[in-house]
């Protein structure tokens, strides 16, 4: 709350805060000296004019942080948005073709999200959202990416893995969601989760087709009762065209 002045028998310190625009504590600017001494006008102001500016610099920081938070990550969930995973599959898909390695996807949406959602209202809904998020992201890798699309939508980047590594990266999201979801007040909310798997390079060798096939799968894994997961087929292509 203010600048102080510290003294040992060797050294005297200047400290004062730099607030940010709310007034929170972000950093110290300290003056040192070689003997004590009391503070000089000059140096008073100098310090003044350098708080200004690294009141100016944490803005611009702040404004630059949230925008980037905005561009890519998920408001709601935190997680990676559709930009950034596209960004990084993108990237993934280059190296999987270089070391002709395998690549998967995964895409998922919650099981009778809408009815949750006009029984219980939006706040609720995204609060299972986030819970969600929460509870599934400690089931991957590290070098994994779970982002949420939008609504209810969720994809999942596993580099290196193949079909069978695919389906048991599925069945760990699965038994993640056998525990009731915990939300705000106590409320406890069964969930459970539609899969749908594309593999690099048998189901497609570009990330629309990749996704594409994955919503279809994942769509295929509805149509057979929910909380289960299934992996794309040609097949299903042909169904989804012929029910168009």
């Amino acid at each position: 709350g203010g600048s102080r002045i510290f003294e040992t028998s060797s050294v005297c310190c200047w400290s004062s805060p730099v607030l940010a625009t709310d007034g929170r504590v972000v950093a110290t600017f300290a003056l040192y000296y070689r003997t004590p001494n009391a503070v000089q006008p000059f140096h008073r102001a100098m310090v003044q004019a350098c708080l200004q500016l690294s009141q100016i610099a944490f803005a611009h920081y702040e404004r630059d942080r949230r925008i980037h938070q905005l561009a890519f990550y998920d408001d709601v969930t935190g997680l990676p948005n559709r930009s950034l995973f596209s960004a990084r599959a993108r990237q993934a898909l280059e190296l999987a073709e270089r070391q002709a390695a395998p690549l998967a996807l995964l895409m998922f949406d919650l099981d009778r999200f809408k009815t949750i959602n006009d029984a219980m209202g939006h706040a609720v809904g995204d609060q299972l959202l986030a819970e969600l998020g929460r509870l599934l992201a400690p089931r991957l890798r590290t070098g994994d990416t779970l982002a949420r699309f939008g609504g209810d939508e969720f994809a999942v980047l596993l580099p290196g893995c193949d079909l069978a590594a695919a389906r048991h990266v599925g069945e760990k999201l699965h038994e993640a969601l056998l525990a009731p979801l915990v939300l705000d007040g106590g409320v406890r909310q069964q969930q459970s989760i539609s899969v749908g798997i594309a593999v690099y390079p048998q189901d497609g060798e570009d990330l629309d087709t990749l996704l594409r096939h994955a919503d279809v799968a994942m769509y295929e894994a509805k149509r057979a009762g929910r909380r289960t997961t299934r992996h794309f087929i040609g097949q299903m292509t042909e169904g989804l065209e012929q029910r168009i």
